[in-house]
């Protein structure tokens, strides 16, 4: 059969039998030549980052990272665009596919974590190797600790290797990510009438915006997008069959559930979403796919299981769940409101940044590329007669839908985090079609001998919009110390002096600044300080005069014996906008809006100084750009103030 039912208003065809795999007669690369062609291509790569470290223009060293990414995935995504590749040598190229992309991460933190979140679940693993003990509080993103997933595996795999800690997380990570595309590949060769398109949607699902950066960070999210596909895959598998292999992937499915559960809090929420979504859509779309009786039972029983274990984990363990994610939920849809009324500014893309400006103008490019070959599949087929499984297919493609639909959000300051968050979950349904797409294109009509060249570019342009729409430069790219920014915040100087500080203060519970506090818990296992409206440490960078009685008492009471400062505070603003915390931080002088153009810092150099001169505060250690001071408040009078607002006399 064709690769894709024209236009017709016969009936779909129930069962379809899939479309015979040629003889393998076009160009194949030999895996050979293939793999040393990307090693090559990694020393590239590796070029551009120690031009962007050394302080090369942007359009240099973007300029030498896309000439040695392209060409690193080419001889691969070559195998996929050929009509005569084998069904092996289609797998062999996916699983390449993502091993390769795996190497821009890499590349950029190879020695340990400085992504924002990697710190605080590196942390968490050291804890659980050291004290086998799960649900520890972490000193840096407390609900981590309740989803332990992720620890439990690198910490086995430390166990099982003796890999250090990032050496094992490095593994877990890319097994993860190749897993992911793998899972993509599987569940296009169940769903596309012509199986030799499932590779095209695991190479378009890898150009997703966060699988090549932010997917591969150190995080939960990164192990339970996994799990989250691997989910979905299973379910349609168990669609497709009956009786015994039924009851074998969905027990798969169920027990993938569960680790997703314990993996992430988002993750399972989405996955619930999307279940439900493909679940309605069989109820919706029943009268097109008359034959399909029962299939949707798999996915009632998926979205049971998903429903039900992350209720009684968050009332059994999780219990700070909700009170961790409704903020983040009630500032989103503020903003979209406000935005919709026209009471907030609207955001405006890529502002400030020193991507070229072809990266920019790609990634506003892409999505209209994605959307009109969506549409194009969904009106060739009337909405995918003949596709075997219809019901779940409308179901991935209504999931892909929602990409589309999440775009607007991007305009909102508030909404753009978690648009960008959910594409790693939508794009799955957009790479199922996109890639039937693809496959007309390329091989229905083998006269179109233009087609291979043109949806070689068309990808490699959507790739290279889809990264520039992802994390940004700070991210990418190494370069010089950026307040703010967790990857250029994570300097060697600040990394030795943690290391250092833990060697001679183990444990120690220490008071600084957000950036600071990460290099500290992770690298010289410290205790930091959680500032927040009820415990005001930033009073004491934002203060020049003597300590606020009561902050005194907070800190003395619960042991906070040592103070690290960042010397740079008092000339940079944060690139992330506060120096402590997100919740109660005072904006820039008093009332005025937070500015981060304006380039006024709000620690007054004056409030650095005086810890030379406080009898409270005694220089330990020091480097060219931190101090760290060990606090004794006896002097202070703290036992007199145990509530806010008291007044007790000090020197």
């Amino acid at each position: 059969m064709t690769l894709l039912q024209s236009r017709s208003p016969r009936a779909a065809d129930p069962a379809p039998a899939p479309a015979p795999t040629a003889a393998p007669t076009g160009p194949v690369v030999l895996p050979v030549v293939a793999w040393l062609i990307a090693a090559a291509e990694v020393l590239v790569v590796a070029a551009s980052y120690r031009v962007a470290r050394d302080g090369g223009s942007p359009t240099l060293y973007y300029g030498v990272f896309w000439m040695g990414m392209l060409v690193m995935v080419a001889p691969f995504a070559a195998v996929l665009l050929s009509a005569g590749a084998s069904a092996r040598a289609r797998t062999v190229a996916v699983v390449s596919f993502g091993v390769v992309t795996y190497v821009p991460k890499f590349l950029r933190n190879p020695y340990g974590p400085t992504y924002h979140d990697e710190p605080p679940h590196y942390r968490a693993v050291e804890d659980l190797l050291a004290s086998r003990e799960l649900y520890e509080q972490n000193p840096l993103i407390q609900i981590i600790g309740d989803f332990p997933g992720l620890h439990i595996v690198t910490a086995t795999v430390t166990g099982l290797t003796g890999l250090p800690v990032w050496g094992a997380a490095s593994v877990v990570l890319l097994m993860a990510h190749v897993a992911a595309v793998v899972a993509v590949l599987v569940l296009g060769r169940m769903l596309l009438p012509d199986p030799r398109a499932a590779g095209l949607g695991a190479v378009v699902y890898g150009l997703n915006p966060s699988y090549l950066y932010f997917d591969t960070q150190f995080s939960y999210e990164s192990l339970a997008v996994c799990f989250f596909l691997w989910v979905l895959t299973l379910t349609v598998g168990a669609v497709r069959t009956t009786e015994s292999p039924r009851a074998l992937r969905l027990a798969g499915a169920v027990v993938l559930v569960l680790a997703c559960i314990t993996t992430h809090h988002l993750t399972t929420l989405v996955l619930i979403v999307l279940t439900g979504v493909v679940l309605a859509t069989h109820t919706v779309v029943r009268r097109l796919d008359p034959a399909a009786r029962g299939q949707w039972r798999p996915w009632a029983l998926v979205l049971g299981a998903a429903t039900v274990g992350f209720t009684l984990w968050v009332l059994t363990v999780a219990d700070t769940t909700w009170s961790y994610l409704v903020p983040y939920a009630e500032k989103a849809f503020g903003s979209l409101s406000q935005h919709a009324t026209g009471e907030e500014s609207q955001r405006t893309l890529f502002a400030g940044s020193v991507q070229p400006l072809y990266e920019r103008l790609l990634g506003m490019a892409a999505p209209l590329f994605l959307v009109a070959a969506f549409l194009a599949v969904l009106w060739r087929t009337r909405l995918l007669a003949g596709w075997s499984h219809r019901r779940t297919a409308l179901g991935l493609t209504a999931v892909g839908g929602l990409y589309f639909a999440s775009l607007p959000l991007l305009f909102t300051p508030e909404g753009y985090e978690g648009t960008r968050r959910s594409w790693a979950f939508t794009y799955v349904g957009v790479a199922v079609v996109v890639a039937a797409a693809l496959a007309l294109l390329l091989w229905r009509d083998p006269r179109r001998r233009w087609a291979t060249g043109a949806v070689a570019v068309v990808l490699a342009a959507v790739m290279v919009g889809n990264t520039g729409a992802g994390p940004n430069d700070a991210y990418r790219f190494p370069g010089p110390y950026q307040l703010g920014s967790a990857p250029r915040s994570l300097t060697p100087e600040v990394i030795a002096l943690a290391e250092e500080f833990g060697r001679r203060h183990p444990d120690a519970r220490t008071v600084s600044d957000r950036y600071t506090n990460q290099a500290l818990v992770a690298y010289g296992d410290a205790v930091s300080a959680q500032p927040g409206p009820g415990f005001r440490v930033w009073d004491l960078f934002f203060e020049a005069g003597p300590p606020d009685p009561y902050l005194v008492h907070e800190l003395d009471t619960s042991d906070f014996a040592y103070l690290v400062v960042d010397e740079r505070l008092s000339r940079y603003v944060p690139a992330e906008g506060t120096y402590f915390s997100r919740e109660g931080e005072p904006t820039i002088r008093g009332d005025e809006p937070y500015d981060p153009d304006a380039r006024q810092s709000q620690v007054p150099q004056e409030a650095l100084d005086r810890f030379e001169a406080a009898p409270w505060a005694t220089k330990v250690l020091a480097t060219t750009n931190y101090s760290v001071y060990r606090l004794d408040f006896t002097s202070v009078g703290t036992p007199q103030c145990d509530q806010p607002g008291c007044e007790v006399a000090g020197p």
